[in-house]
This record gives C-alpha cells, sequence and structure tokens, in this order.
C-alpha cells in the first residue's frame, strides 16, 4: 500500500492534529494519512482496510495560512470549506442514507472558531466571502471506504499506483487487468442508482470519486426540496444533466485508464458505463435518443 502514515500533527502541527481528530479517537493513538498533494486538504484516519474517515476542510493549513477568494464566484473561497456547504452536504447524506447504505456517509461537522485554532489560525474564524458573508470555516468528517481518489495518481510513481490498484483490485475480488472495468461498472451502477432516488450530481468529476468508484462530495448534489443559498433546489432541465452524468462517468473511468497506462476506446467505456446503468435505472436510458445516438457510435450530443 502506498499509504505513508504520520502521528496526527497534521501538517507538522499538534494543536492542529487535535482540532481534526474524529469524535472518540485518542490523539496519542491516532494516525492520519495525506493521500497526496491534490487532496492535501483532506486528511484520512483507517479504522480498517476499507473503512475511513475523511476529514474535509483543511486548505487552509497547506503550507499556509494563505487563502484565495475566487474572483468570479461571489461565495467560492479556496482553502476553506464553508459552514453552509457542511449543513448542505450532510443534508444529502441523509437522504442518500435513506435509500442506502453502501455509499460515503457524512457523519458530522464541526464549525471552527477562533478559540479553538492556534494563534496564527486565529484570523481564519473571520474571514468573508466576496459577497460579505462570513464564511464560518468547518471540518466535515465522511466514512469512505478509499481515501484516494482518481485524480491522486496523477501525483504517485507508477510503483505506487501498482500498489495501490493491487489494495482495490482485493476489494473487488478480480484480477489486475480486471481492475478498470470493475471500476468503471461500479461507478456507472452508483450514478444510476442516484438517478433512480432522484438524485443529480453537476460535480461528476475524477476529483470526486474515489479509486473504488464512490461518488463523494455532495454539497452540490440537486434533490427535490433540498435548497441551495438562492432559493432553488435545481429541479430544472434534468434528463439533459443526467445524459451528461452518465458521459462525464465515462470520461473519468478513460482518465483512470490513461493514468494507469491502459488503453480503452470512449464509444467502449460509454457502452459498458450505459449497460450497467440500465441494470439498475432503464426508464431513464429507454426511449432516451441522445444516449441511443452516443451508444451507436452515430454523435456525440450533450
Amino acid at each position: 500500500m502506498p499509504f505513508r502514515y504520520s502521528k496526527f500533527k497534521v501538517f507538522g502541527s499538534t494543536a492542529i492534529g487535535k482540532l481534526f481528530l474524529p469524535d472518540g479517537f485518542v490523539f496519542e493513538n491516532t494516525k492520519c494519512l495525506i493521500p497526496t498533494i491534490m487532496h492535501g486538504r483532506s486528511v484520512s484516519i483507517r479504522i480498517s482496510d476499507y473503512d475511513w474517515i475523511m476529514v474535509k476542510g483543511g486548505g487552509w493549513n497547506y503550507g499556509g495560512p494563505t487563502i484565495y477568494n475566487s474572483p468570479k464566484e461571489p461565495e467560492l473561497i479556496f482553502g476553506l470549506y464553508s459552514l453552509w456547504a457542511a449543513k448542505r452536504e450532510l443534508i444529502i447524506s441523509n437522504k442518500i442514507k435513506e435509500f442506502s447504505n453502501n455509499f460515503p456517509e457524512v457523519l458530522y461537522y464541526k464549525e471552527i472558531n477562533a478559540q479553538m485554532l492556534p494563534k496564527k489560525f486565529a484570523f481564519l474564524s473571520n474571514l468573508k466571502f466576496n459577497s460579505g458573508n462570513y464564511v464560518k470555516p468547518t471540518l466535515l468528517y465522511t466514512r469512505v471506504k478509499c481515501p484516494f481518489r482518481v485524480a491522486d495518481l496523477i501525483h504517485l510513481t507508477d510503483k505506487k499506483k501498482n500498489e495501490l490498484i493491487s489494495y482495490c483490485v482485493k476489494y473487488f475480488n478480480v484480477e489486475k487487468n480486471n481492475y478498470i472495468d470493475s471500476f468503471t461498472r461500479e461507478l456507472a451502477k452508483n450514478v444510476a442508482l442516484l438517478h433512480k432516488w432522484g438524485f443529480v450530481n453537476d460535480t461528476l468529476e475524477y476529483s470526486n470519486v474515489t479509486l473504488l468508484g464512490e461518488v463523494v462530495d455532495y454539497e452540490l448534489f440537486s434533490f427535490p426540496g433540498v435548497l441551495f443559498e438562492d432559493g432553488t433546489d435545481g429541479q430544472e432541465i434534468l434528463n439533459e444533466r443526467r445524459e451528461k452524468e452518465i458521459f462525464y462517468a465515462a470520461e473519468i473511468a478513460l482518465q483512470l485508464s490513461s493514468l494507469l497506462h491502459k488503453k480503452k476506446t470512449l464509444f467502449g467505456t460509454y457502452k459498458m458505463i450505459v449497460d450497467t446503468y440500465k441494470t439498475i435505472n432503464p426508464d431513464f436510458i429507454n426511449g432516451n435518443r441522445n444516449i441511443s445516438r452516443i451508444y451507436k457510435e452515430e454523435e456525440i450530443v450533450l
């Protein structure tokens, strides 16, 4: 396994480590994993081989504190995770849990205040978005089967990639050469289930999918009645967005293939996604002209 554990001194700080520590864990006995540069902000704690707690919201201390407000978005700040986003992600996770216990589960969140922070980080508690609203920086605790995401492979050597894929194939109970297909089908199954239950994910990308095909980061999921900050619940052009999400799943599988130096074709991957998806949510596939045209390699329609 390419896992390098360290004492829970997150980025060298005992104070930050104690802040990040999940409830119920003893600081002196707990080691953490920081998977890669890509998700240096995401600290993970291993419970067992395929059971981890991922702590999200710590990008502010990764080589920092350095915080960047987005010049385009009124309420986006790089390096901090807001209380509003954490609350919404917990709501969506609880909605998913009504249908299945097999998805990543948001356990709880901790809002960070100045009293909890070392002096040099205390200013973070009063930071505002460009909109003028307070960020209210928050840590989110999510239970996952794998702490590594597809995008994390960018930063690993081929040797480390092979070790990590060996870990994944044990979970899928397949040979290494069947790993990508297993991942592709698992991702397709998860997307199909979410669609069947009424969810739409407009942020399906290779940095939000683990190497076991888990979809993570729920704060921008759409679901009837769960409102965004603008007061809407994102229930428009649903068919088009779901069509795109199926295509994005194929793109992620292709990105995984490329990072592992394996050759897969777009249409072949898309067909595998659709064939698996159809076993779970056939109503969306049957009669869908755009999906049919891509499946038949006639045209890519998005």
